[in-house]
């Protein structure tokens, strides 16, 4: 109360009167969290002690997950030129070195009319540990090449039918000020989020990236290429 916390969602700034957030005990479906139930804060409850501890975990981890993040996370995404017999396509990448191989949106396979090289059945090992059931991926050779045209690459990319939900893209001026303050000017800036539309795994990274990290003290990393 002194910091003027609210007792429903523990934010700062307002009181439980105020407050329009949706928490619901998991105890007694109040507009509390469980963790402010006086029973457990006492240690006296009249439900078992493994109940009762299963509870204010789930209650912590949920605290946890409502609380804003303070800052936007921003994954290593990249605007460049795919070329095929002529025609040219910019596109938005993700980099994503967590990956074995390199994947292309199969509508963007037909908007470049790529002939496949051949075909190979993998299955994909997911977060948690689960495997997806095996499935038979097209293999394509494609050429990629910078949006200033100063490098271009070649790689074997699998299509796939969507590679991931929208990703945003840096449009802090002040951000991009101190990345261009050392020389470092980002591809894939704006306001809207066009799709990812390919995934570029470790396979073709190693060919494309100088390896050169720059810190700044705010903790904002860059890996360049």
């Amino acid at each position: 109360m002194r910091k003027r916390c609210c007792f429903v969602c523990l934010k700062s700034g307002h009181l439980a009167k105020n407050c329009h957030s949706n928490v619901r005990c998991l105890i007694c479906e109040r507009r509390h969290y469980a963790l402010l139930r006086p029973d457990l804060r006492k240690g006296i409850s009249t439900l078992p002690k493994s109940k009762v501890a299963d509870e204010k975990a789930k209650s912590t981890e949920n605290l946890l997950t409502n609380f804003p993040s303070e800052y936007e996370i921003y994954l290593k995404t990249i605007f460049f030129r795919l070329r095929n017999k002529g025609k040219e396509v910019c596109i938005r990448a993700l980099m994503d070195d967590g990956s074995h191989r390199s994947y292309i949106e199969k509508s963007l396979v037909a908007e470049l009319n790529l002939s496949p090289s051949g075909t190979e059945v993998l299955s994909q090992g997911l977060f948690g540990g689960g495997i997806s059931p095996a499935s038979e991926h097209g293999r394509f050779s494609v050429a990629v090449e910078s949006f200033n045209r100063k490098y271009s690459a070649s790689g074997a990319l699998l299509d796939q039918p969507k590679i991931c939900s929208p990703l945003p893209r840096i449009r802090d001026k002040t951000l991009l000020t101190k990345l261009a303050s050392r020389g470092i000017v980002l591809t894939d800036v704006g306001r809207d989020t066009p799709p990812i539309r390919i995934l570029l795994g470790v396979d073709v990274l190693g060919s494309i990236l100088t390896g050169r990290i720059e810190v700044f003290t705010s903790g904002l990393s860059a890996l360049l290429g």
